[in-house]
């Protein structure tokens, strides 16, 4: 068996902290690529800043999996394959509990272009790119016109705490509720997760799951690297985590992490080629 696909997270994983992408990582998914081996961005952003940042890094991919796996994005024809929605009233509701009560920053992202965002802070990166319009207001609520793709706040991961305990007592099961890095928890529709996307897109593939990689660093990673073949944790990644994971990675994600796991994966592959050659003789 030969690992096909990496299906590797974004921020905290390839990107470093300043969210800039190593010369390291950018050979190492030529290498893959060289090998046979895809590599398919899969993030907690929306797919068109995905788009931006494969273009930067010069991924040629055809896929990108965004809002932790509630859109699977056919980049060659510029559309979403699959998309799971949170129903707007559903939105209403947790906006109108939410955006008055905290001095963090609420955002909803409306459509995949579009991120509508109260008390924002400038400075804030990596959330939107190159092709994302985002709108600032003072209330959010007359933007949610539709059915929405995801809810988020940015804040003291204190509050964020408070903000979780306070959402789970008022609304229960009817969404799902994340962390994608310390100062940021996300609402976003039932059951959708980075792992059921990245089985939805190696289905439509044609590829078995026990041929996948999944690399991650956080909490919104974990269905990634459980559903997949092969699990992957970055150094730098939370502890539980690590725990689930079938490897963690010596190199954190400021030391070119991919490159690492592009070199792991490339030699499993080797390794059982000649293991099936000896098994055929």
């Amino acid at each position: 068996m030969l690992y096909k696909i990496i299906f590797s997270d974004l921020d905290g994983t390839i990107g470093d902290d300043n969210y800039e992408y190593s010369s390291q990582n950018i050979a190492a998914i030529k290498l893959a690529k060289e090998n046979g081996i895809d590599v398919v961005l899969c993030s907690g952003r929306t797919p068109i800043s995905l788009v931006h940042v494969g273009n930067l890094m010069k991924i040629d991919a055809t896929y990108a999996i965004g809002f932790n796996g509630g859109t699977v994005w056919d980049i060659k024809q510029n559309k979403a394959l699959f998309a799971k929605t949170m129903p707007k009233e559903l939105a209403l509701e947790i906006i109108s509990l939410i955006q008055d009560k905290t001095p963090a920053t609420v955002g909803v992202y409306t459509k995949p272009n579009i991120l509508v965002t109260k008390n924002w802070v400038e400075g804030k990166r990596g959330l939107y790119e190159e092709g994302i319009t985002h709108i600032q207001v003072s209330d959010i609520i007359p933007h949610i016109e539709a059915d929405v793709l995801k809810v988020l706040v940015i804040g003291d991961p204190k509050e964020l705490v408070k903000m979780e305990t306070f959402i789970k007592d008022k609304i229960k099961d009817r969404f799902t509720m994340v962390y994608t890095a310390t100062t940021m928890l996300e609402f976003i529709p039932l059951n959708v997760n980075k792992g059921a996307g990245m089985s939805w897109l190696a289905n439509h593939l044609g590829i078995p799951l026990p041929q996948t990689v999944g690399f991650g660093d956080n909490y919104n990673d974990m269905e990634l690297i459980q559903t997949a073949g092969l699990g992957i944790a970055v150094a730098n990644a939370v502890e539980p985590l690590k725990s689930a994971a079938d490897f963690v990675t010596k190199a954190d994600n400021n030391n070119s992490a991919l490159a690492e796991v592009v070199d792991y994966i490339i030699q499993l592959n080797e390794k059982n080629k000649k293991r099936n050659g000896e098994h055929r003789l």
